[in-house]
């Protein structure tokens, strides 16, 4: 899968749970065709052993059932350069929906 380089702009970084979150209000994508496009970040954090950090973001784009598209990928650093990758592990993708599910429930209180 291409990476795809990013900027992220407002970080604020928290611990809950023995995890790191960091708040990232805005993420500036350039694909690679070298278009570029503003996400608004829904949830940046760490997780697993060793540790990866992941970002949840939406272009606020809606699919054929009214619902907004979320994007999740693992952020990858290489000196100044960030890339983001997509995941393909399943049992990866598992955690993360349980990451997912936790934020909205933390939303909700």
């Amino acid at each position: 899968m291409a990476k795809k380089e990013e900027t992220l702009k407002s970080i604020k970084v928290m611990e809950p749970k023995g995890m790191v979150i960091t708040e990232i209000d805005k993420l500036n994508i350039t694909d690679e065709t070298g278009n570029k496009r503003e996400a608004d970040v829904l949830l940046h954090f760490e997780m697993g052993d060793p540790k990866k950090e992941y970002i949840i973001y939406t272009f606020n784009e809606k699919d054929d059932k009214d619902m907004v598209i979320i994007y999740t990928s693992i952020v990858e650093t290489n000196g100044e350069k960030v890339s983001l990758v997509g995941i393909e592990d399943q049992e990866e993708w598992a955690k993360i929906k349980d990451v997912i599910r936790e934020a909205i429930k933390a939303s909700k209180e």
